[in-house]
């Protein structure tokens, strides 16, 4: 759920090896120190120099070797832009490496922790980022090579980002109470956003949830009505402190702006909705096989009727093999046709017009014979026009969205920025100038 979650989608700005970036600029009171003179400027490449020293709750150093290696990894991780040069890269690198130590020391002090299963989860999100089934070893390998960290480096790194990112999450908060965020948020502003998750789930569905259903959705989320709506209200506390932050709601010259812009790619592609009777399969080929002749005997047995499809269908209903699908795109934007139906389904379904029937279409989740029941031809898409399908948001809507986010995130940036600076201030920061030039 877009809406739902959007708290938590923001939050993970925080997590994995984006925490660093948000750090950067942020020199406080932190002084530099030359070498002795005539030190060689060849000298700085030595993995036993420190580089920085910094100090909040207890003493940490950090050598020009650690520093060499973060800079490779995060340069492998984005793209640089060229205006930088290497030597601003690596103040900057630096710079970030010092206050996630900071921020770290801050947390511990503040007595924040991290369960194991925590990290786990983090862990099994970055697993299943490789969009497929890995092996440990694959898994191992693949980090140290995308991050040039071993496995163990790697969990231990992952363990500090979300305890750094909960210590962040709380300074966040209680900067956004302090300012009385909330205090203008309505009952309509938290109704609006619940009605955008009952939306969210109608629009996957094909039809609006009962109380029931949703109730049992929330609940599912660990959550009543009474917890969903305190928690919404946070959000939009948080979201409101954030985006004033960053000067602002976006302005409609904003949005019209961004419209012109990318003009020619707000479009609605092919877009379908039909009924469907479901042939599932095994894992194994010969159930695949076995399934296959299924398939091609029921869609002899249907032909192009729409009774007989009709027919056949409340038959499978007994077995849930059968249903309905709404507003599916023929694109791989859907993740519908990623999950569900497959990418044949996209050539399968085109030539096919409202009430005609299918032959078979090979799926993900098995063999597919669908009944065309709307069809909805491509459209190049004005401000004003519905976005997608069996959803409310128009493209105004889409792109308000889009600006709101980019606002979220410079306006984090900026305040995790006053939070490491005020780490700074309230430690001690020396860095060896001099060790940068290698």
């Amino acid at each position: 759920m877009r809406k739902f979650t959007r708290w938590f989608l923001f939050l993970a700005l925080f997590a994995g090896f984006g925490t660093g970036s948000l750090f950067c600029g942020g020199k406080g009171d932190s002084k530099t120190e030359s070498l002795p003179e005539g030190t060689p400027i060849g000298a700085a490449g030595l993995s036993t120099d420190i580089v920085a020293e910094l100090t909040l709750t207890k003493k940490e150093v950090i050598y020009v070797k650690q520093l060499q290696l973060e800079v490779e990894r995060r340069s492998k991780m984005q793209e640089i832009p060229p205006e930088v040069s290497p030597l601003d890269l690596r103040r900057m690198v630096l710079d970030a490496m010092v206050s996630e130590r900071l921020v770290l020391q801050a947390a511990e002090r503040a007595g924040i922790t991290s369960p194991p299963a925590e990290l786990e989860q983090r862990i099994q999100m970055v697993r299943a980022s490789a969009g497929r089934p890995v092996t440990d070893q694959e898994f191992a390998e693949g980090i140290e090579k995308q991050y040039n960290m071993n496995y163990t480096a790697f969990q231990t790194y992952l363990h500090e980002d979300l305890v750094r990112q909960k210590y962040i999450e709380q300074y966040i908060v209680q900067q956004a109470e302090k300012t009385k965020a909330g205090d203008s948020i309505s009952d309509r502003e938290i109704d609006i956003e619940i009605q955008g998750v009952k939306d969210e789930l109608a629009a996957q569905a094909g039809r609006v949830p009962t109380d029931a259903e949703f109730n049992d959705f929330i609940k599912r989320q660990g959550m009543d009505l009474i917890s969903l709506r305190g928690q919404i209200r946070r959000q939009l506390m948080v979201q409101k402190y954030l985006i004033t932050a960053a000067g602002g709601n976006p302005t409609e010259e904003e949005i019209l702006a961004v419209y012109n812009r990318y003009k020619t790619e707000f479009t609605r592609p092919d877009t379908i909705s039909f009924d469907y009777i479901r042939i599932p399969f095994g894992s194994n080929a010969s159930a695949v096989l076995a399934a296959r002749t299924r398939a091609d005997e029921l869609a002899r047995k249907i032909g192009s009727s729409v009774s007989a499809f009709n027919e056949e269908s409340a038959a499978a209903a007994a077995a849930n093999n059968s249903g309905s699908a709404r507003f599916i795109l023929l694109s791989t934007e859907d993740p519908r046709i990623q999950q569900v139906f497959g990418v044949n389904f996209i050539d399968m379904a085109k030539p096919l017009t409202e009430g005609k029937v299918s032959g078979v279409i090979e799926g993900r989740q098995g063999f597919f014979i669908i009944k065309v029941t709307a069809k909805f031809p491509p459209v190049n898409l004005e401000l004003k026009d519905t976005y997608r399908l069996g959803a409310p948001a128009t493209v105004r809507d889409v792109i308000n969205s889009q600006l709101m986010q980019r606002a979220l995130t410079e306006g984090a940036a900026l305040v995790t920025n006053t939070l490491a600076e005020d780490l700074r201030k309230e430690g001690s920061v020396t860095v060896h100038e001099n060790l940068l030039a290698w």
